[in-house]
């Protein structure tokens, strides 16, 4: 029997799935005793311990002319894409190649779910590929724009992604390492362990972290990157630096990577950091062009600005239910801007282009007529 099919045969057994579901916190014997029971290599667990991962991480409900053209788009790109040699050694596709077999024997709405998952958040040339005898394995985990996604590292601690973030971490963590990388804003549990703190990086900031329950932000497109402590203890890392900084509980930390410039100041609104976990869109005290930013992401839109005076802005609000005609109605009660919502376009494949606003200055009220 081929690896590929062992690994399939095992993640349609009901048995198998609730078995591999208990292994986040099972001591090293019952893990000996699972891959021996289930005639598993240590590698070959890693494998389907990552597929079996994937397969649960979200629910999708898309609506039929999505999901048709989601099976359009994964039939041509079966026929058109080529795998790729890594490193000259045998690869496997992580993702289409099993993970479809898997879906249609287990549930067709989780294939169409992965299907749309897929081609919603991957990126030119980019796909997941597992490397046989690589000396590391990594998952990227990717949130799209509108989308909240929570992701389970190896050591059984839990984060929660923003939209438009992704998070990359290798599929185990080794006795002396615990190591992530993150692009956007997550809000992090961390398990407790005082001999291996994880290590949170980002572009321009280290977290290292012992055990506590912390939100960071870490967008490519802002000019800061902010963590706020909510539990717990961590330090701060500036890039380039060995230098720590401990960040206290109820404070917040502002680090400018371009001035080196780091800013620590007690939080006077929590839900202005982490509300956003509830379903909060809270600004506090901020600029109507980093608002923008932020409705781009959480609506899945691309908004236009055609007056960059109207971004410096500074607004305090918080919504809840709202769509994003009605936010951007309520804010142009507070700032002269008026609003254009251009017809969606339908692209080739019988898809809708994202969706474009429009937003300028309003002169009547900018010159007070």
């Amino acid at each position: 029997m081929t690896l590929k099919n062992k690994i399939l045969e095992l993640l349609i057994d009901e048995t198998f799935q609730d078995d591999i579901k208990c292994l986040d916190t099972a001591s090293p014997q019952v893990l000996s005793d699972f891959l021996r029971k289930y005639s598993l290599t240590e590698s070959e667990f890693q494998i389907a311990k990552t597929l079996f991962a994937g397969l649960t991480y979200k629910k999708v409900n898309p609506d039929a002319d999505n999901a048709n053209n989601a099976l359009k788009r994964l039939l041509l790109s079966i026929s058109e894409t080529p795998v790729p040699n890594i490193h000259k050694k045998h690869t496997f596709q992580l993702y289409f190649d099993w993970v479809i077999r898997i879906a249609a024997i287990l549930f067709i709405p989780l294939l169409i779910s992965s299907l749309l998952l897929y081609f919603g958040t991957r990126t030119n040339n980019e796909s997941i590929y597992l490397a046989a005898g690589a000396e590391s394995v990594y998952n990227t985990f990717y949130a799209p724009n509108g989308v909240k996604s929570q992701v389970v590292l190896p050591d059984g601690s839990r984060v929660i992604l923003n939209s438009g973030s992704k998070l990359r971490y290798p599929i185990s963590f080794g006795p002396k390492s615990r190591e992530v990388e993150l692009i956007g804003e997550g809000f992090f549990d961390v398990v407790s362990n005082e001999k291996v703190p994880m290590i949170v990086n980002t572009s321009g900031l280290a977290v290292k972290v012992f055990g506590t329950r912390f939100n960071l932000n870490a967008y490519e497109e802002n000019d800061f990157i902010s963590a706020t402590l909510v539990e717990g203890k961590v330090s701060l890392i500036p890039l380039g630096t060995s230098r720590e900084f401990e960040l206290e509980l109820g404070y917040t930390a502002l680090f400018n990577p371009d001035l080196n410039r780091l800013q620590i100041s007690k939080v006077e609104k929590l839900d202005a950091h982490i509300g956003w976990m509830d379903g909060k869109l809270v600004f506090h005290n901020e600029k109507f062009v980093q608002i923008i930013d932020k409705l781009e992401r959480w609506y899945n839109v691309d908004i236009s600005l055609q007056n960059p005076e109207a971004g410096d802005f500074t607004l305090y609000a918080t919504f809840m239910d709202e769509n994003i005609e009605q936010v951007l109605d309520i804010l142009s009660h507070s700032i002269p801007i008026k609003v254009e919502y251009p017809r969606r376009s339908r692209l080739p494949d019988g898809s809708y282009a994202k969706r474009n606003i429009v937003i300028s200055m309003d002169a009547n009220r900018r010159t007070g007529n």
